[in-house]
């Protein structure tokens, strides 16, 4: 309770921007406080600061400062209790028996995680143009020529005097120095604006000296998001995000991609550049790798990457070149758990097959339809290992062409690796020396014989087999959120001399409802990675290192535990895997009651299958862990 009202109190009152600006050009002189007026810091408190300070320490130093925070809040209380009012940074270090770099990291975090306050920017600067005169208050233990360059880093410049408290040897902001800057600047009380956040410092007291103040909130909701209070380097990066969306007006798509999307891909960047060595080449995969590139390179623009049009059917086909055992086709190329002979054949790159779309006859993997298989794979293997051999030559020319050799580092979303794995095999029969490790936003469990290099960002169940497969119950989601705004790869061609890919068309171009949803998805990662780009160039980003967990937080509150809110914006998408479907249609409960297999049957092909189980249930519950009892309950080995 005690949380909520400070919370209350901190975000109160709501800023009306045109009703200041009709008071600041009333008077003859405005006077700005700095901290968390003119400037927004991305930390809600200053012990947060020590926090960060130590956990930062760790990351770049390897060593823990155990109880930081603890000891750097009692070491403040005794330098303040023995110099008062003379009270500075070194003096209360004094007290502490930590490295001399320490406290220049905090004194660097006080200075970077400042930054400005883009709408009072806005009346600042024409404040400026109208030839207003400006005055800056600091009320802070940081000497002044610290504060001059906080507010020019942040683009504040022109203003008539700076006051700084310690400077000037006062513990804080009090009605004496408004007094004092009205005798100095030889003003009435009533030709003076001050504007500032805090209550007492001041708001009482400037009124004391009888100056109008405009109280603004110490913290700007900008951001829907729930600030998350236990991880301090998630709680600095959801600020700095709070804090730069007022630059913007997105709607809730937007917001979502900039505030939750957006630190995904920022940690998967960051996560990757620690993993990868510097000699090595990398390899995004097309579709789902094309938005990880973009973030990368606004991150680490100095590093040179590659887009690689690959797909499960463009690198399994080529490797149909000889005829083979059945059992060995099947292994290779990519079929839905039932499929008809046109799917078949398709699948081993037969372009002609449309005379056999009329037989629906259904087959699977499955031993007892092996010899079914074998006689359709018979009569077209002519077809099938011609069409193969072209397509074959065709994506060595593009490998060779795009400099796919030596170190490579692959990357996609994930999950089995079977794009690298047939890659890796194509190579080996093409005689291209690579050595190739893989780079997933999530890795499940892989065939042991691939022998695959492979590292996991979100889960990897190589690594520990006990870990979840945390793609499973939202895969649909993720799918959306990282596809490219281009259709798959199908094969190779000559052009002009040159082999480029040949492309599906997109699927959320051409039909009305459609391309409503591929705008939508598009805005979400446009806003991601205006996110990526704005930290890319905050003072931030050589600071904050952001772990997997951190990252990954928000995106899993919202897909895991859905609110009603999330399941309207997203509920409604349609999916597209080698069907037209909705991403959660749900029949009724009564419906479900009477055909329970048919709600198993729903429930597994479902492609969010959280949003699935909420849509039917509606209620508050652990949505997660319902998933996960069903899945053990219908003992699916192969989701």
């Amino acid at each position: 309770m005690f949380t909520q009202i400070k919370q209350k109190l901190a975000t109160y009152p709501t800023v009306d921007y045109n009703q200041l600006w009709d008071q600041l050009t009333d008077v003859d002189v405005v006077s700005f406080d700095v901290f968390n007026t003119l400037l927004k810091q991305n930390t809600p408190a200053n012990a947060d600061i020590f926090t960060l300070v130590a956990t930062i320490w760790e990351q770049q130093h390897g060593t823990c400062l155990t109880n930081f925070k603890s000891l750097r809040q009692t070491a403040e209380k005794h330098a303040r209790s023995k110099y008062a009012q003379q009270l500075t940074l070194t003096k209360i270090y004094d007290f502490l028996t930590v490295p001399s770099e320490v406290m220049q990291l905090e004194i660097q975090l006080r200075f970077e995680l400042q930054q400005a306050n883009a709408p009072l920017q806005d009346l600042y600067n024409a404040l400026k143009q109208l030839g207003k005169r400006i005055v800056v208050i600091a009320d802070t233990m940081l000497d002044a020529q610290t504060v001059v360059s906080m507010l020019a880093q942040a683009g504040y410049t022109g203003y008539e005097k700076l006051y700084v408290t310690q400077t000037d040897g006062r513990p804080s902001k009090d009605t004496i120095l408004f007094k004092t800057m009205l005798t100095e600047l030889a003003v009435a009380p009533n030709q003076v604006l001050h504007v500032g956040d805090d209550w007492q410092r001041d708001y009482l007291a400037s009124r004391g000296a009888e100056i109008a103040c405009f109280r603004l909130p110490k913290i700007t909701l900008n951001s829907h998001q729930p600030l998350i209070t236990n991880d301090v380097l998630l709680q600095t990066v959801q600020l700095f995000s709070n804090n730069m969306l007022a630059k913007y007006e997105f709607d809730g798509y937007q917001e979502f991609g900039y505030s939750v999307f957006g630190p995904v891909i920022l940690g998967f960047s960051q996560w990757l550049a620690r993993n990868v060595a510097r000699d090595t080449k990398i390899f995004f995969f097309a579709r789902d790798g094309f938005i990880l590139q973009e973030a990368y390179q606004k991150l680490y623009p100095e590093q040179t990457t590659s887009y690689l049009y690959v797909s499960r059917r463009a690198l399994q086909v080529p490797l149909l070149r000889e005829i083979q055992p059945i059992a060995d086709v099947l292994a290779q190329i990519n079929l839905p758990r039932e499929f008809t002979m046109y799917q078949f054949l398709k699948a081993c790159g037969v372009q002609n097959a449309d005379d056999t779309k009329q037989d629906l006859t259904k087959y699977t993997t499955a031993p007892i339809f092996h010899p079914q298989l074998e006689h359709i794979y018979q009569k077209y293997s002519r077809e099938i290992t011609h069409n193969a051999q072209i397509e074959f030559e065709y994506l060595k020319q593009y490998l060779q062409a795009m400099g796919f050799n030596g170190q490579v580092a692959v990357v996609d979303i994930g999950w089995h690796g079977n794009k690298q794995q047939a890659l890796q095999k194509f190579c080996q029969l093409a005689g291209i020396p690579v050595e190739i490790s893989g780079y997933y936003f999530g890795m499940a469990k892989t065939n042991p014989i691939a022998n695959l290099i492979t590292h996991g960002f979100w889960f990897d169940q190589g690594i520990n087999p006990q870990q979840p497969n945390l793609a499973r119950p939202i895969n649909g989601i993720l799918e959306f959120l990282f596809s490219a705004k281009h259709g798959t790869t199908i094969r190779y061609e000559k052009q002009n001399e040159t082999i480029v890919p040949v492309l599906a068309s997109y699927e959320f171009a051409g039909q009305h409802e459609l391309t409503i949803q591929g705008q939508l998805l598009k805005t979400i990662r446009q806003a991601a990675l205006q996110f990526v780009s704005d930290f890319a160039t905050s003072s931030l980003n050589p600071l904050i290192q952001l772990p997997t967990k951190s990252a990954m937080t928000l995106f899993e509150l919202h897909t895991f535990k859905p609110d009603s809110e999330f399941m309207r914006r997203f509920g409604h998408f349609i999916f597209i895997d080698r069907n037209v479907k909705y991403l959660v249609t749900p029949k009724s409960n009564w419906y479900y009651l009477r055909h329970p297999q048919q709600f198993k049957g729903d429930f597994l092909l479902s492609r969010w299958s959280i949003g699935f189980l909420k849509r039917i249930f509606k209620l508050p519950i652990n949505y997660l862990n319902m998933y996960n009892r069903l899945i053990n309950h219908f003992d699916v080995t192969r989701r």
